[in-house]
């Protein structure tokens, strides 16, 4: 059965919003743990944390497009 085009758009508009909310919160989650693991050397290691918040950003940006790929 197939769906209505407004729906799937709505869907797509609802996932994406969540997506964005989910990359925020990981991002924010990352940065407290990252600054209370390495305290004063935090600032030494910025690319640890710019893997460590994009890596679970990227799974879930894969997620999403896996299951609109073919919407």
């Amino acid at each position: 059965m197939e769906q209505p085009q407004a729906i799937q758009e709505t869907l797509r508009a609802v996932a994406l919003g969540g997506f964005l909310t989910a990359s925020t919160l990981i991002i924010g989650i990352n940065f407290k743990v990252f600054n209370n693991i390495f305290k004063e050397n935090a600032h030494k290691y910025w690319w640890l944390f710019l893997v460590s918040a994009v890596i679970p950003v990227a799974v879930v940006l894969f997620i999403f497009s896996f299951f609109f790929e073919r919407t």
